[in-house]
């Protein structure tokens, strides 16, 4: 575990921030293979927590784009 995970080894909170920035900014950039990457990534990250907003998106994406 390095210092920047917290002790579930999760990245901590402003790393998922960062990666929800990198998918959208990627799907803005039409670069679909990294979004969809970036995206199914949170996912698994965030797996069980549909009640947040990004996870919805990132779920909404990855079925409409493929990926994860």
């Amino acid at each position: 575990s390095t210092p920047r995970q917290n002790r579930r080894n999760q990245p901590p909170p402003q790393d998922l921030g960062s990666l929800l920035g990198l998918a959208r900014a990627s799907a803005a950039a039409g670069e679909s293979g990294k979004a969809s990457e970036a995206y199914g990534d949170l996912m698994r990250v965030w797996s069980g927590r549909t009640s947040f907003d990004g996870y919805r998106e990132a779920e909404h994406y990855v079925e409409t784009h493929g990926g994860a």
